[in-house]
């Protein structure tokens, strides 16, 4: 998932983007065949941070968002998966 805002910066308007990432329990009805790349979706959940040591036994921190409810906004249509 991306999201942008805009910062102003110097007087001017800069675009600032971030990618996140999104997991999305199994137990969802339908999510791998109703969500496409692109959609505007809105998304509620909790952010979960981990912590891992990679190869070069350097501490590391990937925080991602644990999806609960998930609500599609675009091309006029209001979809909402459920868990099972």
């Amino acid at each position: 998932m991306v999201t942008t805002e805009f910062i102003k910066k110097n007087g001017a308007s800069v675009e600032h983007i971030e990618w996140h990432q999104v997991k999305i329990p199994h137990n969802y009805v339908d999510a791998d065949n109703v969500l496409k790349k692109g959609q505007l979706v809105y998304i509620q959940g909790k952010i979960q941070t981990l912590q891992f040591t990679d190869e070069q036994h350097i501490k590391r921190y990937k925080t991602e968002i644990m999806a609960q409810y998930i609500q599609i906004l675009s091309n006029n249509i209001e979809q909402t998966l459920v868990q099972d």
